[in-house]
């Protein structure tokens, strides 16, 4: 039971890592580095 829960959080991390990762690459591309710059 404790190894199932264990590799549930890590599926969920890596996903949620990899999401994060796209979601970064998408603004990137969508606004000019910039628009990032004076965002950030």
């Amino acid at each position: 039971m404790g190894m199932l829960y264990l590799l549930s959080e890590v599926l969920s991390a890596r996903f949620l890592g990899a999401a994060l990762c796209h979601v970064v690459t998408f603004f990137c591309f969508l606004y000019p580095r910039s628009h990032l710059i004076s965002l950030v």
